[in-house]
Protein backbone atom coordinates (compact mmCIF):
# COMPACT_ATOMS: atom_id res chain seq x y z
CA UNK A 1 0.00 0.00 0.00
CA UNK A 2 2.57 2.12 0.71
CA UNK A 3 3.97 1.75 -2.56
CA UNK A 4 0.79 3.00 -4.23
CA UNK A 5 0.76 6.17 -1.73
CA UNK A 6 4.36 7.09 -2.98
CA UNK A 7 3.13 6.91 -6.32
CA UNK A 8 -0.18 8.95 -6.38
CA UNK A 9 1.86 11.79 -4.40
CA UNK A 10 4.75 11.84 -7.45
CA UNK A 11 1.53 11.41 -9.75
CA UNK A 12 0.68 14.35 -8.19
CA UNK A 13 3.97 16.45 -7.83
CA UNK A 14 5.00 15.34 -11.84
CA UNK A 15 2.11 13.89 -13.77
CA UNK A 16 -0.09 16.81 -12.70
CA UNK A 17 1.91 19.33 -11.16
CA UNK A 18 4.58 19.15 -13.78
CA UNK A 19 7.63 19.49 -11.28
CA UNK A 20 10.75 18.55 -11.96
CA UNK A 21 12.73 19.07 -8.63
CA UNK A 22 13.94 15.50 -7.47
CA UNK A 23 12.05 13.45 -10.27
CA UNK A 24 15.01 12.13 -11.08
CA UNK A 25 15.04 10.59 -7.54
CA UNK A 26 12.19 9.71 -7.24
CA UNK A 27 12.27 7.32 -10.11
CA UNK A 28 15.07 5.61 -8.83
CA UNK A 29 13.38 5.37 -5.81
CA UNK A 30 10.62 3.78 -7.23
CA UNK A 31 13.00 1.89 -9.68
CA UNK A 32 14.79 0.23 -6.03
CA UNK A 33 11.16 -0.70 -4.77
CA UNK A 34 10.09 -2.78 -7.47
CA UNK A 35 13.09 -4.59 -8.26
CA UNK A 36 13.48 -5.17 -4.27
CA UNK A 37 10.35 -5.99 -3.28
CA UNK A 38 10.18 -9.40 -5.56
CA UNK A 39 13.91 -9.63 -5.09
CA UNK A 40 14.15 -10.03 -1.73
CA UNK A 41 10.76 -12.32 -1.45
CA UNK A 42 11.71 -15.91 -1.62
CA UNK A 43 8.01 -17.64 -0.51
CA UNK A 44 6.21 -15.54 -2.90
CA UNK A 45 5.06 -17.13 -6.67
CA UNK A 46 4.88 -21.02 -7.26
CA UNK A 47 7.19 -20.53 -10.46
CA UNK A 48 9.77 -18.43 -8.08
CA UNK A 49 10.39 -21.15 -6.28
CA UNK A 50 10.61 -23.46 -8.81
CA UNK A 51 13.39 -21.27 -10.18
CA UNK A 52 14.82 -21.26 -6.50
CA UNK A 53 14.91 -25.00 -6.51
CA UNK A 54 16.56 -25.51 -9.97
CA UNK A 55 18.85 -22.70 -9.65
CA UNK A 56 21.06 -24.92 -6.18
CA UNK A 57 21.84 -27.31 -8.83
CA UNK A 58 22.41 -25.01 -12.29
CA UNK A 59 26.31 -24.70 -12.86
CA UNK A 60 28.19 -21.77 -13.38
CA UNK A 61 28.42 -20.80 -16.92
CA UNK A 62 32.11 -21.87 -17.39
CA UNK A 63 30.85 -26.00 -16.38
CA UNK A 64 27.44 -25.25 -18.12
CA UNK A 65 26.75 -28.28 -20.56
CA UNK A 66 24.15 -28.85 -23.38
CA UNK A 67 22.77 -30.92 -20.88
CA UNK A 68 22.42 -28.27 -17.98
CA UNK A 69 19.31 -26.65 -20.35
CA UNK A 70 16.03 -27.38 -18.39
CA UNK A 71 14.16 -24.78 -20.53
CA UNK A 72 14.61 -22.17 -22.85
CA UNK A 73 18.30 -22.08 -24.17
CA UNK A 74 19.00 -18.38 -23.13
CA UNK A 75 17.17 -18.30 -20.09
CA UNK A 76 19.31 -21.02 -18.67
CA UNK A 77 22.48 -19.67 -19.89
CA UNK A 78 21.96 -16.16 -18.43
CA UNK A 79 21.13 -17.91 -15.04
CA UNK A 80 24.23 -19.35 -15.52
CA UNK A 81 25.63 -16.47 -15.37
CA UNK A 82 24.24 -14.61 -12.57
CA UNK A 83 25.00 -17.93 -10.58
CA UNK A 84 28.77 -17.19 -11.78
CA UNK A 85 28.36 -13.96 -10.66
CA UNK A 86 27.24 -15.14 -6.93
CA UNK A 87 25.54 -18.82 -5.95
CA UNK A 88 22.92 -17.08 -3.70
CA UNK A 89 19.74 -17.54 -4.51
CA UNK A 90 18.53 -14.01 -3.26
CA UNK A 91 21.02 -12.13 -4.83
CA UNK A 92 20.63 -13.51 -9.08
CA UNK A 93 17.06 -13.17 -8.51
CA UNK A 94 17.75 -9.21 -7.57
CA UNK A 95 19.92 -9.05 -10.82
CA UNK A 96 17.25 -10.97 -12.68
CA UNK A 97 14.32 -8.98 -11.69
CA UNK A 98 16.42 -5.72 -12.23
CA UNK A 99 17.29 -6.56 -15.99
CA UNK A 100 13.27 -6.94 -16.37
CA UNK A 101 12.33 -3.89 -14.52
CA UNK A 102 15.14 -1.78 -16.43
CA UNK A 103 13.48 -2.55 -19.62
CA UNK A 104 10.06 -1.99 -18.21
CA UNK A 105 11.23 1.94 -16.53
CA UNK A 106 13.41 2.72 -19.39
CA UNK A 107 10.68 2.27 -21.72
CA UNK A 108 7.98 4.48 -19.34
CA UNK A 109 11.58 7.39 -19.40
CA UNK A 110 11.76 7.16 -23.15
CA UNK A 111 8.22 6.86 -24.51
CA UNK A 112 5.43 7.88 -21.71
CA UNK A 113 4.77 11.56 -20.41
CA UNK A 114 3.33 10.82 -17.21
CA UNK A 115 5.31 8.36 -16.62
CA UNK A 116 4.33 7.89 -12.64
CA UNK A 117 0.71 7.21 -13.58
CA UNK A 118 2.15 4.67 -15.74
CA UNK A 119 3.93 3.05 -13.02
CA UNK A 120 0.77 2.92 -11.31
CA UNK A 121 -1.22 0.97 -13.67
CA UNK A 122 1.55 -1.35 -14.08
CA UNK A 123 1.90 -2.05 -10.46
CA UNK A 124 -1.71 -2.66 -10.31
CA UNK A 125 -2.12 -4.80 -13.31
CA UNK A 126 0.47 -6.46 -14.35
CA UNK A 127 3.94 -6.16 -11.82
CA UNK A 128 2.80 -9.22 -9.99
CA UNK A 129 2.44 -11.33 -12.65
CA UNK A 130 5.60 -10.13 -14.54
CA UNK A 131 8.33 -9.71 -11.45
CA UNK A 132 7.27 -13.17 -9.27
CA UNK A 133 6.03 -15.68 -12.23
CA UNK A 134 6.60 -16.44 -15.51
CA UNK A 135 10.20 -15.30 -15.09
CA UNK A 136 11.05 -16.90 -18.48
CA UNK A 137 8.19 -14.82 -20.33
CA UNK A 138 8.96 -11.32 -18.36
CA UNK A 139 13.14 -11.90 -19.39
CA UNK A 140 11.04 -12.21 -23.26
CA UNK A 141 9.34 -9.25 -22.70
CA UNK A 142 12.46 -7.30 -21.78
CA UNK A 143 13.63 -7.87 -25.24
CA UNK A 144 10.98 -7.30 -27.07
CA UNK A 145 10.67 -3.28 -25.00
CA UNK A 146 14.41 -3.04 -25.97
CA UNK A 147 13.75 -4.03 -29.66
CA UNK A 148 10.46 -1.53 -30.16
CA UNK A 149 12.82 1.56 -30.40
CA UNK A 150 14.59 -0.32 -33.76
CA UNK A 151 10.97 -0.97 -35.07
CA UNK A 152 9.58 2.31 -34.09
CA UNK A 153 13.06 3.37 -36.66
CA UNK A 154 12.22 0.49 -38.92
CA UNK A 155 15.56 -1.08 -38.78
CA UNK A 156 14.23 -4.50 -38.97
CA UNK A 157 17.62 -6.40 -38.78
CA UNK A 158 18.56 -4.87 -35.34
CA UNK A 159 15.23 -5.81 -34.47
CA UNK A 160 14.63 -9.31 -35.39
CA UNK A 161 18.11 -9.50 -33.50
CA UNK A 162 16.72 -8.95 -30.02
CA UNK A 163 12.95 -10.82 -30.98
CA UNK A 164 15.39 -13.78 -32.21
CA UNK A 165 17.09 -13.45 -28.21
CA UNK A 166 13.68 -12.89 -26.93
CA UNK A 167 12.53 -16.46 -28.08
CA UNK A 168 15.60 -17.74 -26.57
CA UNK A 169 14.06 -16.39 -23.76
CA UNK A 170 10.78 -18.11 -24.24
CA UNK A 171 9.75 -19.34 -27.37
CA UNK A 172 6.31 -17.96 -27.91
CA UNK A 173 7.96 -14.84 -28.34
CA UNK A 174 8.08 -15.38 -32.34
CA UNK A 175 4.82 -14.25 -32.63
CA UNK A 176 6.32 -10.94 -32.35
CA UNK A 177 8.12 -11.34 -35.36
CA UNK A 178 5.41 -10.40 -37.76
CA UNK A 179 5.11 -7.03 -35.78
CA UNK A 180 6.93 -5.25 -38.58
CA UNK A 181 3.88 -6.44 -41.32
CA UNK A 182 1.72 -4.89 -38.88
CA UNK A 183 3.42 -1.47 -38.19
CA UNK A 184 2.18 0.26 -41.20
CA UNK A 185 -0.78 -1.62 -42.26
CA UNK A 186 -4.26 -0.08 -41.58
CA UNK A 187 -6.85 -1.79 -39.55
CA UNK A 188 -10.41 -2.03 -40.38
CA UNK A 189 -12.01 -4.13 -37.16
CA UNK A 190 -12.51 -6.72 -39.83
CA UNK A 191 -8.23 -7.05 -40.47
CA UNK A 192 -8.00 -6.97 -36.18
CA UNK A 193 -10.04 -9.86 -35.88
CA UNK A 194 -8.25 -11.50 -38.43
CA UNK A 195 -4.50 -10.63 -37.24
CA UNK A 196 -6.08 -11.68 -33.63
CA UNK A 197 -7.01 -14.93 -35.23
CA UNK A 198 -4.28 -15.72 -37.27
CA UNK A 199 -1.54 -15.00 -34.11
CA UNK A 200 -4.09 -16.96 -31.78
CA UNK A 201 -3.77 -20.00 -34.71
CA UNK A 202 -0.03 -19.45 -35.00
CA UNK A 203 0.17 -19.44 -31.24
CA UNK A 204 -1.59 -22.78 -30.95
CA UNK A 205 0.25 -24.24 -33.38
CA UNK A 206 3.96 -23.29 -32.08
CA UNK A 207 1.90 -24.67 -28.28
CA UNK A 208 0.73 -28.17 -29.89
CA UNK A 209 3.02 -29.59 -32.72
CA UNK A 210 6.61 -27.39 -32.29
CA UNK A 211 6.63 -27.03 -28.29
CA UNK A 212 5.83 -31.27 -28.44
CA UNK A 213 9.01 -31.37 -30.71
CA UNK A 214 11.15 -29.19 -28.54
CA UNK A 215 10.42 -31.70 -25.44
CA UNK A 216 11.09 -34.90 -28.13
CA UNK A 217 14.58 -32.92 -28.62
CA UNK A 218 15.14 -32.23 -25.64
CA UNK A 219 14.64 -35.20 -23.78
CA UNK A 220 16.20 -37.03 -26.77
CA UNK A 221 19.64 -35.04 -26.21
CA UNK A 222 19.41 -35.76 -22.17
CA UNK A 223 17.82 -32.45 -21.09
CA UNK A 224 15.37 -32.54 -18.10
CA UNK A 225 12.31 -31.16 -17.31
CA UNK A 226 9.92 -29.92 -14.51
CA UNK A 227 7.03 -32.13 -15.50
CA UNK A 228 4.84 -29.59 -13.03
CA UNK A 229 5.72 -26.31 -15.02
CA UNK A 230 5.40 -27.18 -18.41
CA UNK A 231 3.49 -23.68 -19.01
CA UNK A 232 -0.39 -23.14 -17.98
CA UNK A 233 -3.16 -24.44 -20.37
CA UNK A 234 -2.59 -22.81 -23.80
CA UNK A 235 -0.44 -20.27 -24.75
CA UNK A 236 1.25 -18.57 -22.50
CA UNK A 237 2.26 -15.20 -23.86
CA UNK A 238 1.10 -13.06 -20.74
CA UNK A 239 4.36 -10.68 -20.01
CA UNK A 240 6.01 -11.27 -23.32
CA UNK A 241 3.72 -8.71 -25.10
CA UNK A 242 2.06 -5.78 -23.24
Amino acid sequence: LWVIFLLLIFIYLYDYRKKNAGDSFSFTIIFLFFVLIPGLSTDMGSDTLIYEEWFRDLPIIFEFKTSDITWEPLFCLFMSFLKTISSNWVVAHVLLISFINIAVFSYCKKYVNNKYTFLLLFFLLHYYEINFEPLRQSCAMAMIIWSLPYLQRKEYLKFYFLATLAVGFHYTSVVCFVLPFLLNYKLCSFRVVAVCVAIFFVSAVIRVYLGGLIDMLSYSLGYTKFDAHLESEGLNINGVIM
